[in-house]
């Protein structure tokens, strides 16, 4: 009888694949000394949990720079400064077709509003993304974050604030870069927590953002497929005078089960599961 039944269930199943469902991660896990073997200036993140960082904003610092990588990266950047390897080779494999989604979730309020204009080298700069290795060998860098005393004002830019950040930023073999960046002010009134997701489409070669739950559409068309790719996150924090004692963190969300924002349909996470 079971036999029968496997047999059965063998026929109707022939040809069927089973559903990839596994959990989608990414292992920043290079230490202080990583870190700092490689990039002496930069510190690990105070607190790391998995994919989320966060630290506290402290008063009259001198500049900090914090990071988040893999060990594998850093040992691949370091094979590639020596002469060792030609090109870095990105840690997730990205589908040559389809659209492919990840996130980004900051908590960067209360903020408050600037009083006068701020000194050169102050504020915080967050920003976290995929760097990725196209298929003719260049590099295509796409990130998101937030920083204070940007120009928020098209018209005058004299006229500063705090602000989202989308950009992408393309560079050639030769080492030329083609740069693309775009603000979206927020202030005291803003979410809480602001969330960032970038879809990548392999078939059109365009790079999407969504703010929020609004969809800002393909901002950024790029010439080859993206092969693949690996995540970083970095933060300049320098001579505070506003926020002092509050905490921010940004967080890298790759798992389809806690990717939020809405995507054309048919988006997967850069593991290949179905965003639903």
């Amino acid at each position: 009888m079971l036999n029968t039944l496997l047999e059965k269930s063998a026929k109707v199943m022939s040809g069927a694949t089973c559903p990839t469902n596994h959990l989608c991660s990414y292992d920043f896990d290079a230490t202080a000394e990583d870190i700092s073997s490689l990039y002496p200036h930069y510190c690990k993140y105070p607190v790391v949990e998995g994919q989320k960082f966060s630290f506290k904003a402290q008063a009259n610092q001198e500049s900090v720079f914090f990071a988040a990588y893999s060990k594998a990266l850093i040992t691949q950047i370091k094979d590639l400064n020596n002469g060792v390897i030609q090109t870095l080779e990105g840690e997730k494999s990205i589908s040559p077709t389809g659209i492919v989604a990840f996130e980004n979730e900051l908590n960067v309020l209360p903020l408050r509003p600037l009083t006068n204009l701020p000194e050169a080298n102050t504020g915080i700069l967050i920003e976290s993304g995929v760097y990725g290795v196209l298929s003719d060998g260049t590099y295509l860098m796409i990130g998101c974050g937030f920083a204070t005393n940007q120009s928020i004002n098209e018209l005058d830019d004299t006229i500063l604030g705090n602000a989202i950040v989308v950009k992408v930023a393309h560079v050639s073999t030769s080492g030329t870069l083609d740069f693309f960046q775009k603000l979206y002010a927020i202030n005291e009134t803003s979410l809480e927590l602001q969330r960032i997701g970038i879809y990548i489409n392999q078939n059109t070669k365009q790079i999407g953002f969504v703010l929020n739950g609004v969809d800002l559409g393909y901002l950024y068309n790029f010439n080859n497929l993206l092969q693949s790719a690996f995540f970083v996150s970095t933060s300049m924090v320098s001579q505070l005078v506003n926020d002092i004692g509050s905490e921010f963190s940004t967080e890298v969300i790759t798992d389809h089960s806690r990717i939020k924002l809405e995507y054309p349909a048919g988006t997967t996470d850069i593991c290949g599961n179905l965003i639903l």
